[in-house]
């Protein structure tokens, strides 16, 4: 593998980890934000769910 291809590999990673560091900011934030609000863990369960589905359809 040449240096390009190396370098082209290591800023797929890099950004797959970002999204993932991203996401996982998000699902913190809307969870306390939630928690704060007095909702239930089982509603911000589910709304954490459809955030990491929404990201993954992001990805694609």
């Amino acid at each position: 593998m040449d240096e390009l291809a190396r370098n082209k590999k290591i800023n797929e990673v890099l950004m797959r980890m970002r999204r993932e560091q991203e996401k996982e900011e998000v699902a913190d934030c809307i969870s306390r934000a939630m928690r704060e609000c007095g909702y239930k863990q089982e509603n911000i369960q589910r709304v954490i769910e459809q955030v990491y589905r929404q990201f993954n359809r992001m990805k694609t």
